[in-house]
């Protein structure tokens, strides 16, 4: 059972405000009903809160398996504030009188919790005790019954709602513990009621008489400390001895581990507990216990090792307070999801570090480690170091050898196909580079239109699918070449010591026949064509970034060039990319400086011969090539996100250019404008809001722009996009679908589109 979705701390300020919420309407709603007992006289709140905070100084802490429970004389003070004062100042003297003692040193959520668990179970007991108090004497037998039951009641809430947020922090309900909380309560709330209701009588019959009672009362609280802290002892010893021989009857690693970090988080009270092995020259070990006793064994890398060896540094047990001193001490601790401070020891024997104890995130309600924690601490890592001494818990070699060579083939393979991945290909390819006798090539492999497959069968079928297509490459290579899969649906081929071009070019022709059949995924038959670029040393190539990249770029041409074919590398493909980048970086500066002109193609009324309007076409006044045309630039821009920006300035250009015409004899109120809108132009949320502002601000009606617009835009999502035209259309401007022909083409599509104009394609 858990709290809803909250564990932790954030579960218990929930539950604070909960148990706030209802102290408060008792308080306001309930209590202020109730009338004072009929006694000699009533005692100020002040006082009766002093009482309070100084039977809070004399409470005794007893622990729990997974928590701690504080018993103080309070219920003396209770039982006297019942009988002898106002129903409202018990509730205020209770919340004052202890949170006055709570309030130092202790955290926010520890402060805020008490109140409200002191405030609901002060309302509970005068509203209980009231309740049951009968008519007459408030010194008789009825009215004894009626105290201890009020005392008995506040006693219970007290439990419950501590046992409450140790519940939610964890996030389960600890049934047993709340049980043995409620005896023990209720034994020591029975004893403190008679001594209470013994102190009210003679407080009543003579105020000075009340003295008599002090040095019994802190002999009792003395006592009562002294039994706790030789039975916490005990618990203690009895945790070390049981530990000590879960260490040394347990031959394995990982068994002895996960019983010490686990015995040690129920000890310490602690939601993490973490065991680190230290071996000389191998790589650390990592146990780790969860707040719901669920646990894991791993490996730690280079990084959390760094911090392991900045917590080792310094023998002993100390408490490490975040954010810690050291980079990579806090680093390792935020890593691992440490709170406020953690208990760390280490494991240290023969002169040298065995491993580390760490224990962290203790509840807030239960409080911070202390020097008890502490000097247990450093006695459980005593006992743990001398059993990895004498080899009880020495490393199993093998073991570690053989997680350390999974660890590589996951480092260097992917976790898919089983291929080799990015990293080592690239090594692969450095190598071969390194001792080539022959000719070195690369294979980039992409496949056309694999996201076609996620987006209608899923991602499981897509999965299949690649594993299925790794499998055919497989088959399709020599025995010494090496295939990978560089991410998604991208493959490379490395080919060795080739004995001619002709050799690599059958093998790509072969890896593209293999694909041929379709294959069987998700109870449907998929066809794959795949895109092949390829690179050769021969080129004068050095490194295999160059090599994977040269691949890469013949890939893309392979792409251009219709999809499902072999292209060779050539050297002006690189000259090409290298300008394509320095464009794409050299367009932001070009949208600062407002280095776009609009040119206007006129539209011929064929009917009368006139011009009848005007196309607004965008081209680029690059200070170094000249006019660069859309087609260069266009999908630079919108890789870039720049093609927003491109668009506005198009618009407010020609929209205004348009004002002027139209308000000229030579065009007349009848000229219109037409607008090309790219792909991203068109799915853009805010479209339709700019384009109105701009025609608003020009000053023309929004019936005089045409926007022109492709199949291409409107394919990847139908609905959407005939949608999207139904609001420009309700906006009051035209529509056309430009290059028709050249795309779908599809006369069935056509006739759901809100189009006014058709633009067909010559070739078409």
């Amino acid at each position: 059972m858990t709290f809803g979705r909250l564990t932790g701390n954030r579960a218990v300020w929930v539950l604070t405000a909960l148990v706030a919420a209802a102290a408060g309407t008792v308080f306001a709603f309930v209590v202020p009903a109730l009338g004072p007992a009929d006694v000699p006289f009533h005692l100020p709140w002040w006082s009766l809160a002093l009482a309070f905070a100084a039977c809070e100084l004399l409470s005794v802490r007893l622990s729990f398996r997974r928590g701690a429970h504080s018993f103080t004389l309070g219920q003396l003070a209770l039982v006297v504030g019942l009988v002898l004062a106002n129903p409202t100042d018990v509730v205020v003297a209770q919340l004052l009188g202890p949170l006055a003692v709570l309030a130092y040193r202790r955290s926010p959520l520890t402060v805020a919790f008490g109140a409200a668990r002191l405030s609901l179970s002060a309302c509970v007991a005068v509203v209980v005790f009231h309740g049951l108090l009968p008519s007459g004497d408030p010194f008789g037998p009825p009215a004894w019954g009626a105290a201890l039951a009020a005392t008995l009641a506040a006693g219970s809430a007290n439990v419950i709602l501590l046992a409450a947020a140790a519940s939610v922090a964890e996030g389960r309900v600890l049934w047993g513990e709340i049980l043995g909380r409620l005896q023990v309560d209720a034994m020591v709330t029975a004893s403190m009621t008679c001594v209470g209701l013994t102190a009210t009588t003679l407080v009543a019959l003579d105020s000075a008489s009340a003295a008599l009672l002090v040095i019994p009362a802190i002999l009792l609280a003395v006592a009562y400390r002294a039994f706790l802290a030789e039975r916490q002892r005990r618990e203690r010893l009895e945790f070390l001895y049981d530990t000590t021989h879960a260490l040394l009857v347990s031959a394995d690693v990982e068994e002895a581990l996960l019983a010490l970090v686990d015995r040690g988080r129920r000890a310490f009270r602690a939601e993490l507990a973490e065991a680190i092995l230290l071996p000389a020259g191998a790589i650390p070990r990592r146990t780790r216990v969860s707040p719901l006793g669920t646990d894991s064994m791993a490996s730690v890398g280079p990084l959390g090792a760094e911090g392991l060896w900045g917590m080792s540094a310094e023998v002993g047990t100390r408490l490490i307070e975040r954010p810690a001193a050291d980079p990579a001490v806090e680093r390792y601790l935020r890593d691992a999801c440490v709170r406020g401070s953690a208990m760390v020891t280490v494991l240290e024997a023969e002169g040298r570090a065995l491993g580390l104890l760490l224990f962290a995130n203790r509840p807030e309600v239960d409080g911070e480690f202390g020097e008890s924690d502490l000097d247990m601490l450093d006695k459980l890592a005593g006992h743990a170091a001398a059993s990895l001494a004498h080899e009880t818990l020495e490393q199993d070699f093998d073991r570690l050898e053989q997680l350390q060579s999974q660890l590589e083939h996951m480092a260097f393979h992917d976790p898919l196909t089983a291929l080799a991945n990015r990293a080592r290909f690239t090594e692969q390819v450095s190598h071969a580079l390194v001792r080539r006798e022959a000719l070195v090539a690369a294979l980039f492999i992409d496949l056309d239109d694999f996201k076609t497959v996620n987006d209608s069968l899923g991602h499981k079928a897509g999965d299949e699918l690649l594993m299925g297509v790794a499998e055919r490459l497989r088959l399709s290579l020599r025995a010494h070449d090496t295939p990978a899969r560089l991410g998604g649906d991208e493959f490379a081929v490395l080919i060795e010591d080739a004995e001619s071009m002709t050799v690599v070019i059958d093998i790509a022709e072969r890896i593209l026949n293999s694909l041929n059949d379709p294959f069987h995924v998700a109870d449907a038959e998929i066809s794959v064509r795949a895109s092949i670029g390829v690179a050769t040393s021969g080129e004068g190539v050095r490194r295999a970034e160059d090599l994977v990249r040269n691949a890469d770029l013949a890939m893309y041409r392979a792409k251009s060039q219709g999809k499902g074919c072999v292209e060779l590398f050539r050297p002006e493909m690189h000259a090409k990319a290298v300008q394509r980048h320095e464009l794409k970086s050299e367009l932001q500066r070009a949208v600062d400086e407002d280095q776009f002109v609009v040119l206007y193609q006129p539209v011929v009324d064929l009917r009368g011969g006139q011009i009848a309007g005007v196309e607004a076409l965008v081209r680029w006044q690059h200070p170094r090539l000249g006019l660069v045309g859309p087609d260069t630039f266009i999908p630079l821009a919108e890789e870039a996100g720049l093609i927003g920006a491109i668009g506005r300035h198009v618009m407010a250009k020609s929209s205004q250019r348009l004002a002027l015409w139209r308000r000229a004899s030579i065009a007349g109120e009848a000229f219109t404008l037409n607008l090309n809108l790219s792909p991203r132009e068109f799915q853009s949320a805010d479209l339709l809001q700019w384009l109105c502002a701009a025609a608003a601000k020009a000053g023309v009606p929004t019936s005089a722009i045409t926007l022109e617009i492709t199949e291409s835009a409107l394919m990847d999502d139908l609905e959407g996009g005939i949608a999207r035209m139904k609001h420009i259309k309700n906006a009051g401007f035209k529509l056309a679908l430009d290059d028709f022909g050249t795309g779908y083409s599809s006369l069935s599509y056509l006739r759901q589109f809100p189009i006014d104009v058709l633009k067909i394609a010559k070739p078409f």
